[in-house]
């Protein structure tokens, strides 16, 4: 009985071990430019900072405040000389 608990155990662990080494190798290869990030020397290029940095749907969310803002004035003019025509 105590034989076949101390199998278990071992294969367990072995198991775990394993594992462990697989999970520690992805992180190292996902992670090994990651520290990179937190160095101010990515900043100094404009490019990769741009490229970091800029959100590309922003330039679309822009275009519609854009034209929001311009049918708004327009609304309004339409509106002041509404009014003063009444």
């Amino acid at each position: 009985m105590n034989f076949n608990r101390l199998t278990g155990t071992y294969q367990l662990a072995r198991d775990r071990f394993i594992d462990m080494v697989i999970i520690q190798a992805a992180q190292r290869r996902l992670l090994q430019d990651f520290e990179a990030l937190f160095e101010s020397s990515w900043m100094d290029d404009v490019k990769v900072f741009e490229r970091i940095t800029r959100d590309p749907d922003i330039d679309e969310q822009m275009k519609t405040i854009d034209e929001k803002k311009k049918r708004k004035a327009n609304l309004e003019a339409c509106l002041t000389t509404l009014r003063e025509i009444i």
